[in-house]
């Protein structure tokens, strides 16, 4: 059979048309978006972003050293976008059989997939990951953390379009009677498959080629996608998530380095590590453009401050978190690092701060009024070894009222000081893991003033909440409060820099040599300074806090 009788004519100008259309309208929406990428990533990462295209670019320059690796890397990109477009706009034809609504429902895709991107850029300076796939059933149990960004209008024309075209290409489907009649359709899975076949290939060299040059591929998404382009840089970490994973060797190294710390007796005390949703000092983004940065109380009363160092902003709670449970870095998970939890839930053996510290006699427990199901933190939290998960399901029914009355942050503040108050009693040893929840975005207002003045409302409630915390400690106690991420405030993005935007560290009553033992670098001399520290090293402060390690 040549390839002529595999390519009739119904399938001939019309269809390379149609192709071309798509593939322009697809390169020009990936272009756009990476655009807008690499000017964020330019004016806040230069030098990394500069690190991260010469590894990239020199990996693809291997292949082809006639060509300058940005115009190799351009030709990579268009024609993976081409591969994907004649695999999509086939596969269409394949089913409905008719030209027009093939090439509409593909537009469509394509335009939903960018302009959802747009969106979660403009809120997050990230574009669209592989792992977002998942996050349907996040949307469904927390709507407002997801929806409440968008402009209802927005939500309910794209709802009324979206109903609309699929209504009509289901009618068209229905209307044909056999799925492979004739020889367009046959024509069309053929190429499906052959475009498929190439595009997977392509990824694969390409994936190959970017872990060898980069050695440990960079977790910053706003980074590879300026280099790579949208749609590419998607399709490379699907490609990384179905291929040969290097998380399993990443688990191997950090059971081993966990196997060398030396246990040590201590004298009874109860740690506290809690995690503050969004927590960033406004006065330190203004400088003297604001008297008060709500978190007056908290800062005063903590003996040394720093701020950690993220390679993402404005959301991804988890990342952080994985990497403050467990001391290891999320950028060294592969596929993983955009959600560690997806790895987290897996029946694994990881070494993590519970598992460690209930060793020591640790009573584990974990507190977070949102839903327990939400990124599957019940599954997570009983992986990572807590004993106890307090969580939206099984908080008594006081604190629920406490919650509607006085908000989250002060229940939560409450909670935890009473189970401390609890242990001390009976001489039981805590380990306390606490999530914040009032300051999580959305901020309602409807300017970027109001939402502002809202964000700092809800940092009050944490104040509040930290403030009846605080009461409850003893001097033996340690405590230690570090933010997740920087709110994704559009204002606060455009008045910060790599530097302030930057969550805040909040230590209690450890000492210097605590301090010195976890690799704490103090800056300028200054006794309460704890310079910029990783989520990582969190882990190990509180493991060699009071000597429980060495």
């Amino acid at each position: 059979m040549t390839l002529r009788a595999l390519w009739p004519a119904d399938l001939g100008a019309e269809f390379g048309l149609a192709l071309l259309l798509l593939w322009l309208g697809v390169m020009l929406g990936d272009s756009a978006l990476a655009f807008k990428a690499q000017r964020f990533a330019a004016a806040f990462k230069r030098e990394r972003l500069h690190a991260v295209q010469g590894e990239l670019l020199g990996a693809l320059a291997l292949t082809v050293s006639s060509l300058g690796a940005k115009t190799l890397l351009w030709i990579v990109r268009g024609v993976t976008l081409a591969l994907i477009c004649t695999a999509l706009l086939a596969l269409s034809l394949a089913l409905w059989d008719a030209l027009l609504p093939a090439l509409v429902m593909c537009m469509y895709v394509a335009a939903l997939f960018y302009a959802v991107s747009a969106f979660k850029f403009q809120v997050l300076k990230e574009p669209l990951v592989w792992s977002d796939v998942l996050l349907c059933k996040e949307i469904l149990l927390c709507p407002r953390f997801y929806l409440g960004y968008v402009n209802p209008v927005y939500l309910v024309a794209g709802a009324v379009l979206f109903c609309a075209l699929v209504g009509s290409e289901l009618l068209l489907v229905l209307q044909s009677c056999h799925f492979l009649a004739g020889s367009s359709r046959a024509s069309a899975c053929f190429l499906f498959m052959l475009a498929a076949t190439l595009l997977f290939g392509l990824l694969s060299a390409l994936s190959a080629l970017r872990r060898t040059a980069a050695g440990r591929p960079c977790a910053d998404e706003c980074l590879k996608s300026a280099v790579l382009g949208i749609m590419l840089n998607f399709l490379l970490g699907l490609a990384a998530k179905m291929g040969r994973a290097n998380w399993p060797q990443t688990l191997k190294n950090h059971a081993a380095a966990m196997q060398n710390l030396q246990p040590r007796s201590t004298a009874a005390a109860n740690l506290v590590l809690v995690q503050a949703e969004s927590l960033l000092s406004l006065k330190r983004l203004r400088g003297k453009g604001l008297s008060d940065d709500y978190l007056s109380f908290v800062k005063d009363r903590a003996l040394q401050h720093g701020l950690l160092q993220l390679a993402y902003f404005g959301a991804y709670t988890m990342r952080a978190e994985f990497a403050a449970l467990t001391g290891i870095d999320h950028k060294d998970l592969g596929a993983y690092a955009s959600d560690p939890y997806l790895l987290a839930q897996q029946p694994l053996n990881i070494d993590a701060l519970p598992k460690l510290l209930a060793q020591q006699g640790y009573y584990c427990i974990a507190v977070h009024f949102n839903a327990g199901r939400f990124f599957n933190r019940t599954k997570v939290f009983t992986r990572l070894g807590f004993a106890e998960f307090i969580c939206q399901e099984n908080l008594p029914d006081a604190y629920r009222h406490m919650i509607k009355t006085q908000g989250a942050d002060a229940a939560l503040g409450a909670y935890t000081a009473a189970r401390l108050h609890q242990a001390q009693a009976t001489c039981q040893k805590l380990f306390i893991f606490a999530v914040t929840l009032s300051a999580h975005g959305p901020y309602h207002g409807a300017t970027a003033q109001e939402q502002e003045q809202c964000y700092a409302a809800r940092l009050q409630n944490f104040n509040a909440g930290m403030q009846t915390l605080l009461t409850a400690l003893s001097v033996q106690d340690r405590l230690l409060i570090y933010g997740d991420h920087v709110p994704p405030l559009a204002q606060v993005l455009t008045l910060g820099t790599q530097e302030t935007l930057q969550p805040e560290v909040l230590a209690f009553n450890f000492t210097k040599a605590e301090l010195q033992a976890a690799g704490c670098q103090q800056q300028n001399g200054s006794s309460d300074d704890l310079g910029a520290l990783e989520a990582v090293q969190l882990n190990t402060l509180l493991l060699r806090a009071g000597g429980l390690y060495a």
